[in-house]
C-alpha cells in the first residue's frame, strides 16, 4: 500500500467460500471465486479476508485489471496464525469490483493441500 493503512467501518458482510483445490508447495495457484449467493448489482469493496487450510501458506486476491494483489497469511490448523487483523476493515480497502467481475484468489502453500476456506469481507459502495 502507498501510505498509512486507514481502517474502514460500515455495513460489512462476510461471504464464505469453501472449495476442493489442488494447492502446490511454493507455487502460486489461481482459483476462480464462486460466491455462494448472487451479489446484487453494484460495486463492492473488499475490506478484509481470512483464508484457512490444514497447513500454513500465503494468499492474495487478483482484482480484474489491477496491478496490485492484496493478501495475507493463511491460518493453518497445524500452524495456528492469528489473522484477525486481516478482517473487518482493520487493514482498509483491499480492492474494489462490480458484481460481475470479482477478483480471483491465488494461494501458495508450505505443504500440499487439497482444500481451502475463504472468508471475504465486503462493503457495497454503489
Amino acid at each position: 500500500a502507498e501510505g498509512a493503512v486507514t481502517p474502514v467501518t460500515g455495513d460489512i458482510r462476510t461471504l464464505v467460500i469453501e472449495k476442493d483445490a489442488d494447492l502446490k508447495i511454493g507455487v502460486w495457484t489461481n482459483h476462480t471465486l464462486t460466491f455462494p449467493i448472487d451479489l446484487p448489482v453494484g460495486r463492492y469493496q473488499v475490506v478484509g479476508a481470512q483464508c484457512r487450510c490444514a497447513e500454513a501458506g500465503i494468499f492474495r486476491l487478483v482484482p480484474v485489471g489491477a496491478d496490485h494483489r492484496p493478501g495475507g497469511m493463511i491460518d493453518g490448523n497445524v500452524f495456528r496464525i492469528d489473522t484477525t487483523d486481516q478482517r473487518m476493515g482493520k487493514m482498509g480497502v483491499w480492492c474494489e469490483f462490480d458484481q460481475l467481475t470479482p477478483p480471483s484468489l491465488e494461494i501458495c502453500m508450505y505443504h500440499e493441500e487439497d482444500w481451502y476456506s475463504l472468508k471475504l469481507d465486503l462493503m457495497k459502495v454503489a
